[in-house]
């Protein structure tokens, strides 16, 4: 997934060209179909939202994608046990969440500079009791 599309938006005397390219969603940037083209040519990025559930003593998950300048990772122990995790961002940033207890959640705000859509890994590693869980939403 790219973390982006784009969409044509012909001005109002526009040929029929033009007109047959709006409303659709492009991957990649269109081209203009002759060379005195007006229209307007949009890219627009797409937010991301995960959800997830670890299980238990060892379980971890991995997410790789692309999106904006800032992500929020939030943490819910699903009970019914003490247990938390542990958030890894781009390899090197670490977060955790202590212990918490059941239906306690806590939440994290990562952010980073560059040309938007940037790249994002996101490892999220069990810390608690076996036969307990924690929920996890990555949004951005």
């Amino acid at each position: 997934m790219k973390g982006y599309y784009w969409t044509v938006h012909p001005k109002p005397n526009a040929c029929d060209k033009c007109k047959a390219m709006a409303g659709l969603k492009y991957i990649s940037e269109p081209e203009r179909p002759h060379p005195n083209c007006k229209c307007e040519i949009k890219k627009h990025y797409i937010g991301v939202n995960i959800m997830g559930v670890l299980d238990g003593y060892g379980s971890r998950e991995t997410h790789s994608f692309s999106t904006g300048q800032k992500i929020v990772v939030e943490v819910k122990n699903l009970g019914p046990f003490l247990s938390g995790a542990q958030v890894q961002v781009d390899g090197d940033v670490w977060r955790d969440t202590g212990h918490m207890y059941p239906g306690q959640s806590r939440s994290f705000e990562f952010t980073k500079f560059g040309e938007i859509p940037l790249p994002w890994v996101v490892m999220l590693m069990y810390g608690g009791a076996d036969n307990s869980s924690v929920q996890y939403f990555i949004r951005g």
